[in-house]
């Protein structure tokens, strides 16, 4: 039979899916009780720190953000969230600020990390539903063209062509803030040459 403060838990994960110590500390849970949970199989733990209803399906893409706050996914990744690109990359890609302690996202996350200045780090970055169900954020269509613009010669122009393809064709495009972000990135010659042979 839960307790008072295990039923709280149990409908406060209802309502989020996953949750930090911190968020169960707030809701009146110590460490021990926190444990005895896990014990009893009334929550999971994810990963250190992350805990979850133990019939929920882990959302990696959530559980990133929720450790590493400043992380928004970009370039490939956002490509695929978005479903401009059939082709699911092996590694997540994040962008942080430049001054943004990322080596731990490297070399124990397998994360693809993209550092950039204060300016560009907030531009075009929304929240959207994760294949999970939960709500991540991601640059934009208009933002991750012209990220993947830059890094293209790390990237298959197939993808490329593809995105934007996928893009132009879609009745969610906004050109005007596309153009837009491509001279802030100095890639609108590029982007217009993309327009021209696809349109």
């Amino acid at each position: 039979m839960m307790n008072q403060c295990e039923e709280k838990v149990i409908n406060y994960l209802k309502e989020n899916s996953i949750v930090r110590t911190k968020d169960l500390k707030n809701l009146g849970l110590s460490s021990t009780q926190i444990q005895n949970m896990v014990n009893k199989k009334l929550v999971k733990r994810i990963r250190r720190g992350l805990y979850s209803l133990p019939i929920s399906m882990d959302d990696p893409y959530y559980e990133m953000q929720l450790k590493y706050r400043k992380l928004i996914f970009s370039h490939e990744t956002a490509l695929s969230l978005h479903n401009m690109t059939d082709v699911t990359a092996s590694k997540m890609t994040g962008t942080v600020p430049r001054e943004y302690n990322y080596q731990y996202l490297v070399k124990e996350k397998g994360i693809n990390v993209v550092r950039v200045n204060k300016k560009r780090y907030g531009l075009g970055v929304e929240q959207i539903i994760s294949p999970f169900g939960n709500s991540i954020a991601v640059t934009n269509r208009e933002r991750t063209l012209c990220d993947v613009l830059l890094k293209r010669s790390r990237i298959d122009s197939r993808i490329i062509n593809e995105a934007f393809r996928n893009y132009l064709n879609s009745s969610q495009k906004n050109l005007n803030i596309l153009m837009r972000y491509a001279k802030i990135f100095k890639v609108d010659k590029l982007i217009r040459n993309y327009m021209e042979v696809l349109l």
